[in-house]
């Protein structure tokens, strides 16, 4: 959000390498340590203070936690929570628009909510455009 061009370059990684990145993201390991060096080249090499450095390495480490060294992350955690760094759920970060047709999670979110409220479920179907 802070930093357009990492996030132009994460973007980017899952379409024109997408076999290392997803492979990552599918718990392969042998491509655990192409990501954190892909991660290190995109902290280092960019001419950034010491402490936009930081603060981008702790921002990649949350996000990607697979990409730390000896991480132990549990991927049934990570879909449930919608996480960015779960292969299901990285593409929608990237996405400017959802497919037709398509639910959002806030709509899903709001009907939940409802709780059987005819009122709040009518709300819920007009601010989603359905």
């Amino acid at each position: 959000m802070f930093d357009y061009e990492a996030y132009r370059i994460v973007s980017r990684s899952m379409q024109k390498r997408h076999s290392i990145l997803a492979r990552v993201l599918f718990g392969e390991e042998e491509f655990h340590e192409q990501l954190s060096l892909d991660f290190g080249r995109l902290i280092d090499n960019r001419g950034l203070t010491e402490i936009q450095q930081r603060r981008l390495r702790a921002v990649l480490y949350e996000l990607f936690p697979q990409a730390q060294e000896k991480a132990k992350v549990d991927m049934e955690i990570m879909d449930r929570d919608n996480r960015v760094c779960h292969a299901k759920h990285f593409p929608n970060y990237f996405q400017l628009v959802r497919d037709p047709g398509e639910i959002s999670a806030s709509t899903i979110s709001a009907f939940h909510n409802a709780k059987n409220d005819p009122e709040k479920s009518r709300t819920a179907l007009v601010s989603s455009n359905l």
